[in-house]
């Protein structure tokens, strides 16, 4: 269940961040920010807060460019590309989940355990 009350508030705040963010980010830095350094952050965030094996959470962390392609759709005049940048997508938030599951793990593994 907190797995599905994750996935579901990541894809709110995302959508949420891609329906207003080019109102304030500049042209010049608008691919970079929104196809590399926000999806690590999500991945990151993602990753930290689900529980489970890192495969399950790789496999939600999915989701999230799914949802921006159901939700935006595509442009009629440049057909699927929306799907290219949905999989580019998936790299980086790849990326984030895996480095905070091992930061949590590591975590985990130096808390001594209390009885």
């Amino acid at each position: 269940m907190r797995n599905v009350l994750v996935i579901l508030s990541a894809i709110a705040i995302s959508l949420v961040y891609y329906w207003i963010a080019p109102t304030f980010v500049s042209g010049d830095y608008a691919p970079i920010l929104s196809l590399v350094v926000v999806p690590l952050l999500f991945g990151a965030l993602v990753g930290y807060f689900f529980v489970g094996r890192l495969w399950s959470k790789l496999a939600l962390v999915c989701l999230l460019p799914l949802s921006h392609v159901v939700v935006f759709g595509g442009d009629p005049a440049k057909p699927g590309l929306e799907n290219l940048i949905a999989l580019i997508e998936v790299a980086p938030l790849w990326i984030g989940c895996v480095v905070a599951h091992m930061m949590a793990r590591k975590r985990r593994e130096s808390t001594p355990a209390v009885h």
